[in-house]
């Protein structure tokens, strides 16, 4: 009898460790829902301002968010999201993440094309 209840104070236990864990992941993910919800209701209202206004939304060149730190005009949306990254730290922190996702991105795709071209030209001719 000893036994049996050891083993269900066992499963008990690694049982809520793993609710417990599920429950974390789950409030991670709800926080997650609610700050990207908070960030596509800036960008909706900043499309409204433009859409009302009647300007353009891009500007002469298709960029990557990579390039969105360096100080050349990145067009009128663009820019509207910066300003506004400003003053606001829920869409400036957004700004940063997908940044820093493209850089790394960017990197990547360099480092493989250099890599596929460094292949390409060591590789013996027929």
């Amino acid at each position: 009898m000893e036994m049996q209840s050891t083993h269900f104070f066992r499963f008990a236990k690694d049982k809520s460790i793993e609710m417990s864990f599920k429950a974390n992941a789950f409030s991670l993910s709800l926080e997650q829902v609610i700050r990207r919800r908070q960030v596509f209701l800036r960008i909706i209202n900043i499309l409204l301002i433009l859409g009302r206004q009647g300007i353009a939304l891009r500007g002469s060149e298709n960029e990557a968010a990579y390039s969105i730190p360096d100080t050349t005009n990145h067009g009128n949306f663009l820019e509207m999201i910066k300003c506004q990254a400003v003053f606001d730290p829920i869409l400036a922190a957004y700004v940063e993440e997908v940044v820093k996702k493209s850089q790394a991105r960017h990197e990547n795709i360099r480092t493989a094309k250099g890599g596929v071209l460094r292949q390409l030209s060591s590789a013996n001719p027929l």
